[in-house]
C-alpha cells in the first residue's frame, strides 16, 4: 500500500489530499496496529489456552488470521485505509496469540530430551516467515501498486495448512492430566506422540508434576505477580521478553536499507539485500535449534547477547568513522548482519522457551501472558522511539541498545540457571536456592527512627555509619551486631532473639510470626504475612498491616492494661462494635459488684439472670480481679479487702477507681492525683457528669517515662504460647478514637 492510495481514498471523500505530515502519521498507524494486536492477542492466549486447550486454541486462532486476510482484500473495492488497519490488528491479534500458544503446546508436548529443540522450532518458523514475507514483497513479486491487498493477504495460506494438518495431532498430554484431570485421554495422547513403552515412564513424571501441583486452579497474571516462591522466576521471564526486543535487532533492519545505500548498493537493488537479513537469521535460528540441546539455553542468551553488545560497539564505531576512513560502509554492512546473526542463535527462540520451563501447568498460561504483553509493548516502544534516536543521536544510535544488551547479559549470568535436561522439580529447586520467600524469613534492624534493610539474591547485606547497624544474614542465619548503646540480634533458623540496649528496641520476624520488644516511648514494628502485630507505648502507635484491610481498634481500659487489635476482616466490624459495647457494660457492672457489700451483691446477682463472662471466655478484667473464684467467695472477700483498706479510694494493686460507682460521684483531686501515678499510667478513665459516659483518656508523658519496663503488655491478632490470647482483647474498642461512648448502668 502506497501514499497514492491513502491520498485517493481522501479525495474522494473530501475532495482534498492530505499533507504529507499526516499520510506519515496514517502510515505510522497502520504499521503500529499490529503491535497493538500482538498484545491484545498475548492478554487473551492464557484464558484461551486454559479453557479451550492449547490445540484447541492455535485452531481458533485461524479465525483472526482468515478475518484479516479477507478484510485486506476487500480494503481497495471499499476505498477504505481504516479496514487495513483493523487488518493488521487482527493479524496482530493472530501473532500474539500463537507467539504465546505454539511454544507452549510444544514444549508440553515434547519429551524432555527434546524439549528444547522442539519448542525452538517456533523461531525457526519465525525466521521462515520473514525471510518469505521478503522474497513475496519484492516488487516482482506481489510488492507493487497493482497486488498489494493480495500482499497483505499472503498469510492466509500458512492458516489454511495448520487448518488442514493440526487437527490430526493430539492435545498437550499434560493439559489433559492436570488441567482436565482426564488420565485416559493423556494416555492414549503420550501413545500417540511417544508408543507404548516410553508413554509409560513419562506418564509417571506427569502424575508426580500433577501431585506437585495439587487440586488448584490456574494462575491468573495477578495472583502469579503476588506468588514470592515464583517471582524471581517471573522477573527471568519478564527481563529476557523486554530484553528481546529492546536490543536494537527489529531497528537494525529499519536502519538496514540506509547502511546499504551508503555503502553503494543500488536503491533498486536494496530490497534483495534486505533478504540477505532474513536469510541471515532464518540461517542462526536452525544453527542454533541444533545446538540448544547441546550446548544449553543458558550459554545461547547469554552468549548471543554478548556477541550482540560486541557488534554494537563494532557497528557505532564504523558508522563514526565512515568518510573518514575507506572501507567502513562494508564493515557497517558486516555488522549489520552479524548482529542479526547474533540475535538469531539466541534471544529468538531461546526467550520463548523460558516459560514453558520455569513454570508449572497452573502458572505457565499466566507466565505467557505477561512475558508476551510486555514483548509486545517494547516492540511498540521501539518502533516509536527508533527514529528520534536516530535524530538526536546520529551514528551514536545504537549506544542504548549495546547497554541493553550488556546489562541483559549480566543479568542472566547472575539470576539465570541452566534448564538444558532437567525436570520441572529440580529447575524449581534452582530457583528456591535464591528466592527470598516473604513470611519465611525477614530480617529488620532498626535504630533510632530508621529502619534498614537491603535484600541482594541469597543474602541481605546491611551496614549504617556511624553509631548504627550492622547486618548480614546468610542462608538460614542473620547475624546483628550494634556499636554503642544498641541492641545484639542473632537469628537462627525459626528463632529470634532480641536484646535491648538503651532506649531503643530491634526486631527480627522469622516464620509467620513477629516478635517485638519495646523499650522507651517508641515501638517498632515488622508485619510478614496477612497479619499485622502492633504496640504502643507512650502516646506513639505505629501500625503497619499487610493484607486488603486494617482496621484499628484501641481500648485503654483505665487501670493497668493497654489492648490493641488490627481487625484484617470487614465483615465482622459490625457485629464486633455491638458486642464490645455490651461486653464493656458488663466490665462496669462488674466493678459496680466489687464496691458492694456481700449482701448487696447476691441481691443484686438475683435480679439478673445468667453470668458475666470470665475472662478466658473474651474479655479480661483488670486491677488483679481474678474471674476464676465464685461469686459468693469473691463477695466474701470484697468484704474483708474493704476491712483493711485506710482510705476509700485505696486498692490492693494501686488502681484506684476515679469515681464511686454505688454515688457515681466523680474525686478531681484524685484526678489528679492519678494523673501523675507511675502505677496506674495506662490510662484514666474519667466520668464527664453532664454527658452521663466514661471517655478514655491518654495516660500522660510523665506517667511514660516512669512506667517500669515489665509493665508493657502487648497483645497480637495471632494466639501464641508466650503472648496474651487474643480473645481477651478480641471484643474492646478505642472509645476514644471511634467516638462512641458507653453510658453508665
Amino acid at each position: 500500500m502506497s501514499e497514492k492510495f491513502i491520498n485517493e481514498t481522501c479525495l474522494e471523500r473530501w475532495g482534498t489530499a492530505l499533507t504529507s505530515s499526516k499520510v506519515t502519521l496514517t502510515w505510522t498507524l497502520i504499521v503500529s496496529a499490529f503491535s497493538l494486536g500482538g498484545l491484545l492477542g498475548s492478554l487473551l492466549a492464557g484464558p484461551m489456552a486454559i479453557h479451550c486447550g492449547r490445540r484447541q486454541t492455535l485452531l481458533l486462532n485461524n479465525c483472526f488470521l482468515m478475518a484479516s486476510a479477507v478484510m485486506a482484500l476487500s480494503s481497495r473495492p471499499a476505498k477504505s485505509f481504516e479496514i487495513i488497519v483493523m487488518a493488521r490488528v487482527l493479524i496482530g491479534v493472530n501473532a500474539g496469540v500463537s507467539m504465546n500458544v505454539q511454544p507452549m503446546y510444544f514444549g508440553e508436548s515434547a519429551p524432555k530430551a527434546l524439549r528444547g529443540a522442539v519448542a525452538f522450532s517456533c523461531a525457526v518458523f519465525t525466521a521462515m516467515g520473514i525471510l518469505l514475507g521478503q522474497v513475496v514483497g519484492l516488487t516482482e513479486v506481489l510488492g507493487n501498486e497493482a497486488l498489494w491487498p493480495y500482499l497483505l493477504a499472503s498469510n492466509a495460506i500458512p492458516g489454511l495448512l495448520q487448518l488442514l494438518t493440526l487437527p490430526w495431532f493430539p492435545e498437550s498430554p499434560r493439559y489433559l492430566l492436570i488441567d482436565r484431570g482426564d488420565r485416559e485421554a493423556c494416555g492414549r495422547a503420550l501413545g500417540r506422540l511417544r508408543g507404548r513403552e516410553a508413554s509409560d515412564a513419562e506418564m509417571e513424571e506427569i502424575l508426580e508434576e500433577q501431585k506437585a501441583t495439587g487440586e488448584a486452579r490456574a494462575k491468573s497474571p495477578w495472583e502469579l505477580l503476588a506468588d514470592g516462591d515464583l517471582r524471581r522466576q517471573l522477573c527471568v521471564v519478564m527481563a529476557a521478553s523486554s530484553s528481546m526486543m529492546l536490543c536494537g535487532n527489529d531497528s537494525i533492519y529499519f536502519y538496514a536499507s540506509y547502511i546499504f545505500q551508503e555503502a553503494g548498493i543500488g536503491v533498486e537493488k536494496i530490497q534483495y539485500a534486505t533478504i540477505g537479513t532474513g536469510a541471515c537469521e532464518f540461517a542462526a535460528a536452525i544453527m542454533s535449534n541444533l545446538l540448544i540441546e547441546r550446548v544449553g539455553r543458558r550459554k545461547l542468551l547469554l552468549g548471543g547477547y554478548v556477541l550482540m553488545s560486541g557488534w554494537a560497539v563494532v557497528f557505532t564505531l564504523s558508522l563514526s568513522l565512515q568518510g573518514k576512513v575507506a572501507g567502513m560502509p562494508y564493515l557497517s554492512m558486516a555488522c549489520v548482519f552479524a548482529y542479526i546473526l547474533s540475535f538469531g542463535m539466541g534471544p529468538a527462540g531461546v526467550t520463548g522457551i523460558l516459560p514453558t520451563e520455569l513454570f508449572d501447568q497452573k502458572a505457565r498460561p499466566a507466565a505467557y501472558m505477561l512475558a508476551g504483553s510486555m514483548m509486545w509493548v517494547n516492540l511498540f516502544l521501539v518502533g516509536m522511539a527508533f527514529p528520534f534516536i536516530v535524530n538526536s543521536l546520529g551514528q551514536f544510535c545504537f549506544v542504548p541498545f549495546c547497554g541493553i544488551c550488556v546489562v541483559s547479559a549480566i543479568y542472566i549470568r547472575l539470576t539465570l540457571p541452566e534448564t538444558k535436561g532437567k525436570t520441572l522439580a529440580e529447575i524449581t529447586a534452582e530457583f528456591d536456592k535464591c528466592n527470598m520467600k516473604v513470611g519465611e524469613f525477614a530480617y529488620l534492624a532498626v535504630v533510632g527512627e530508621f529502619a534498614y534493610l537491603a535484600v541482594i539474591g541469597e543474602f541481605a547485606y546491611l551496614a549504617v555509619v556511624g553509631e548504627f547497624a550492622y547486618l548480614a544474614v546468610v542462608g538460614e542465619f542473620a547475624y546483628l551486631a550494634v556499636v554503642g548503646e544498641f541492641a545484639y540480634l542473632a537469628v537462627v533458623g525459626e528463632f529470634s532473639y532480641l536484646a535491648v540496649v538503651g532506649e531503643f528496641a530491634y526486631l527480627a520476624v522469622v516464620g509467620e510470626f513477629a516478635y517485638l520488644a519495646v523499650v522507651g516511648e517508641f515501638a517498632y514494628l515488622a508485619v510478614i504475612g496477612e497479619f499485622s502485630y502492633l504496640a504502643v507505648v507512650g502516646e506513639f502507635a505505629y501500625l503497619a498491616v499487610v493484607g486488603e484491610f486494617a482496621y484499628l481498634t484501641l481500648l485503654l481500659t483505665g487501670f493497668n492494661d493497654f489492648s490493641l487489635l488490627a481487625h484484617t476482616s470487614l465483615p465482622l466490624i459490625c457485629c464486633r462494635l455491638i458486642t464490645e459495647t455490651l461486653l464493656f457494660r458488663l466490665f462496669l457492672y462488674s466493678q459496680f459488684l466489687q464496691a458492694m457489700t456481700p449482701g448487696q451483691c447476691a441481691k443484686q446477682l438475683t435480679s439478673h439472670s445468667g453470668e458475666f463472662p470470665s475472662a478466658g471466655e473474651g474479655w479480661s478484667l483488670p486491677c488483679g480481679f481474678d474471674s476464676t473464684v465464685p461469686w459468693e467467695r469473691r463477695a466474701q472477700q470484697r468484704e474483708g479487702d474493704l476491712q483493711h483498706r485506710q482510705g476509700p479510694w485505696e486498692h490492693h494493686h494501686c488502681h484506684f477507681p476515679l469515681c464511686d460507682l454505688t454515688s457515681r460521684s466523680y474525686n478531681k483531686d484524685k484526678h489528679a492525683e492519678l494523673s501523675t501515678s507511675p502505677q496506674c499510667a495506662p490510662s484514666l478513665i474519667q466520668r464527664q457528669e453532664q454527658l452521663g459516659v466514661f471517655q478514655a483518656t491518654p495516660f500522660s508523658q510523665a506517667a511514660v517515662q516512669n512506667l517500669p519496663h515489665n509493665e508493657a503488655k502487648f497483645s497480637s491478632s495471632r494466639p501464641s504460647t508466650d503472648v496474651e490470647d487474643p480473645s481477651h482483647t478480641k471484643n474492646k474498642i478505642n472509645n476514644q478514637k471511634s467516638g462512641v461512648h458507653i453510658p453508665l448502668l
